[in-house]
């Protein structure tokens, strides 16, 4: 997948960036750090994501907005501080992706990236035609993964055996043997047989087992059920093609519009996903009682909630970018810009500490 780049100012995404970083001021020193509120999905938004399988149907109706933090450990830190002069140097927050269900392993939904100078990008991500050959494939693997549970299960003729005469008859037909090489390959063939036998009887014995047959049977229902989906996949995409294709499109135009929806009033976005997930906003741990629920976080962390006017902390970090020399100013002027900012957010996570 890539993205279309549409590299604009966004003053929310700027607040919110800032906010996350202030949040895990605190979690930052040694990996890095998870910031990623929930954020509710309905509407046609739901919808596609149920239909693109994002969601499945018994899961809670939400996407998260994860924060994407740069490394905080030592690799590439004397380049960063010493070298770098770039705008996101000290910026540890660098964008954010929003992901559907409440794992980092969801389908990825749009995102919204920092650039070098200050901007963002804010969706769009190009999704790949739909291709019915990989379907057809998967439908033949799911044939053959039935047939061979099947197999496994069915009765098999034991292995061919033959007398000592039989085998030496055969071995003197092929050439001349002496009494003793005829000897020990006649042994050798009859342990081999042995072998064989005691190694099929195991084996059909096995088929008779309740929990093998149970596991077989298991297996091949399992393939019967990706077999009957995917069968419909390839229904679907002969009576309209790329329809998966259209779908992902139109559900990333959405969910980028629920984002910028997000970045509008984030701290009530933020109490209203953390009411259907049941997890605290702040720390995101699991709400027990009642009031909690209702307003999002838990009893310890409302007593440390600060509400910050981020403004000027945007205004300072507009200013740091505008500073440096790749936009007309100077390295002293930049230097100076980046420490007013360093300063007044230190000053905002001291105060949110605890």
């Amino acid at each position: 997948m890539t993205m279309n780049h549409l590299y604009k100012p966004n003053q929310s995404l700027d607040e919110l960036r800032i906010r996350a970083e202030i949040e895990t001021a605190n979690k930052a020193t040694t990996k890095r750090p998870t910031w990623a509120p929930s954020v509710i999905l309905d509407g046609e938004l739901l919808e596609l994501c149920r239909a693109v399988e994002f969601l499945a149907p018994d899961d809670k109706p939400v996407a998260r907005l994860w924060a994407e933090f740069a490394d905080p450990k030592r690799r590439g830190t004397m380049i960063r501080t010493t070298f770098s002069q770039h705008p996101l140097d000290g910026v540890r927050c660098r964008g954010f992706e929003m992901r559907a269900g409440e794992s980092h392993s969801g389908g990825r939904m749009t995102n919204a990236t920092m650039d070098s100078d200050g901007g963002w990008a804010i969706g769009h991500l190009s999704w790949p035609h739909d291709s019915i050959r990989n379907m057809r494939n998967w439908e033949i693997s799911c044939r053959n993964r039935i047939n061979e549970s099947r197999r496994m299960l069915e009765p098999r003729r034991g292995p061919k055996m033959e007398t000592a005469e039989e085998i030496e008859l055969r071995l003197r037909r092929y050439g001349k043997w002496t009494p003793e090489v005829i000897t020990r390959d006649v042994e050798w063939c009859l342990s081999l047989q042995a072998r064989s036998l005691e190694e099929w009887k195991e084996r059909e014995a096995k088929k008779q087992e309740p929990a093998f047959i149970e596991q077989m049977k298991a297996r091949e229902q399992a393939a019967q059920i990706a077999l009957d989906k995917v069968q419909q996949q390839i229904a679907k995409q002969e009576a309209t093609p790329d329809w998966r294709y259209k779908a992902l499109t139109r559900m990333t135009e959405l969910a980028t519009q629920r984002l910028l929806q997000f970045i509008g009033d984030p701290e009530a976005e933020r109490r209203r996903g953390a009411m259907v997930t049941g997890t605290c906003f702040c720390c995101g741990k699991a709400l027990t009682d009642r009031i909690s629920v209702e307003r999002g976080i838990g009893p310890e962390c409302v007593q440390h909630l600060r509400v910050f006017d981020l403004t000027d902390l945007v205004k300072l970090k507009d200013e740091m970018v505008a500073a440096h020399p790749d936009k007309g100013g100077t390295h002293d002027a930049f230097l100076a810009a980046y420490a007013k900012y360093a300063a007044a957010k230190e000053a905002a996570e001291q105060s949110l500490a605890y």
